[in-house]
């Protein structure tokens, strides 16, 4: 049983679910991705996009962040203050459509190896968040080989684009 961190409030950590997803977006735009080129004998930027709480029907789950590199490349990651059992399952339902899972704590949530284990399990990846600095990768993610439900990953692909669309015409619209 955590000493420290009570979880009866949504601000008991000193910021809210909310707030940590936006820094963790932020921080995901500014940090510099890199892929190989043909050949592997150089490297370019690459510039993902990032999506927050997309709603996806047919698993009954809202995605709290989505970042998408390509359509071969999308990424989930649940971004939680507490209750490791709920948001593993979470994660779980969302590698019915994403190439890859994670989770991600702030830095101070205390987590048994019993549920450790069951990430490593699934190939889902955890994520650390630490306020003044950024993101850590304490667990890598695997990639979803098995994925993946191909109705679900189409209809998700296309509210991406959709979310883009509309993006895009607000910025035109004035």
């Amino acid at each position: 049983m955590p000493l420290l961190n009570d979880f009866r409030g949504n601000y008991s950590l000193g910021y809210c679910e909310d707030t940590m997803q936006a820094n963790v977006e932020k921080w995901l735009l500014d940090y510099t991705f890199w892929r190989s080129t043909e050949g592997g004998y150089s490297r370019e930027k690459v510039n993902p996009k990032t999506y927050r709480e997309v709603h996806i029907p047919e698993i009954g789950r809202r995605s709290d962040l989505i970042v998408y590199f390509s359509s071969r490349k999308v990424f989930n990651i649940e971004c939680k203050l507490f209750n490791v059992e709920e948001v593993v399952k979470q994660a779980k339902d969302h590698l019915y459509w994403a190439d890859y899972s994670y989770i991600c704590f702030p830095h101070n949530v205390y987590m048994p190896n019993y549920q450790k284990k069951q990430i490593l399990e699934h190939g889902i990846g955890l994520l650390y968040w630490i306020p003044e600095f950024g993101l850590v990768e304490s667990i890598m993610a695997e990639h979803n080989k098995s994925k993946k439900d191909k109705l679900i990953r189409k209809n998700v692909l296309r509210k991406l684009k959709k979310i883009d669309m509309q993006n895009s015409q607000q910025h035109i619209n004035f």
